[in-house]
């Protein structure tokens, strides 16, 4: 079973490097290219695909690091019974810090499906059917604000899975 538990944490810190890594690669390097002169139909074109593969990427990482966390949380208390194990959990530091990462992951997960399937939707009716409109512009930066901000969240996300495992941290 420690063999199980340990590929899980794999998996965990694995999509996580894979979500936030691809973040950071669009914000730092693919956004500053698409913003110099020239490449509007470029963007188009290699924009709807990238985002279309990455966000594949970024949900199924999303369902990963759900199910693996899950799971890491229950091998970690398999023994308590029921009550201990929630007491565990739900008290005290770990628990505290545990239900405000349940918490954030939950508000980034919405976020997530409103910037993908909501506005991220009406984003690519709106580039392919008239680029330069008023609208199609200002979805645009909304999707570029709420991308940021799911950035900041899900940087704090890691923050939070840092302060479970070293909780000392904190104390210093």
């Amino acid at each position: 079973m420690n063999h199980l538990y340990l590929l899980s944490v794999f998996v965990h810190i694995l999509c996580a490097v894979v979500w936030v890594g691809g973040m950071l690669f669009l914000v730092m390097v693919t956004m500053p290219v698409f913003r110099r002169e020239g490449y509007s139909q470029k963007i188009r074109d290699l924009g709807s695909q990238m985002n279309g593969k990455f966000g594949r990427i970024v949900w199924i990482s999303i369902v990963l690091l759900v199910l693996s966390g899950v799971f890491n949380i229950y091998y970690k208390y398999r023994g308590f019974e029921w009550e201990e194990f929630v007491n565990v959990l739900f008290m005290g530091e770990f628990g505290t810090i545990l239900v405000i990462k349940l918490i954030t992951v939950s508000v980034l997960i919405v976020l997530c499906y409103v910037h993908d399937f909501i506005i991220g939707a009406k984003f690519k009716h709106l580039w392919q059917t008239d680029p330069e409109s008023k609208e199609s512009r200002l979805y645009f930066k909304t999707m570029l604000w709420l991308g940021r901000f799911i950035l900041v969240i899900t940087l704090a996300v890691i923050i939070l899975g840092i302060l479970l495992v070293r909780p000392w941290a904190l104390s210093v």
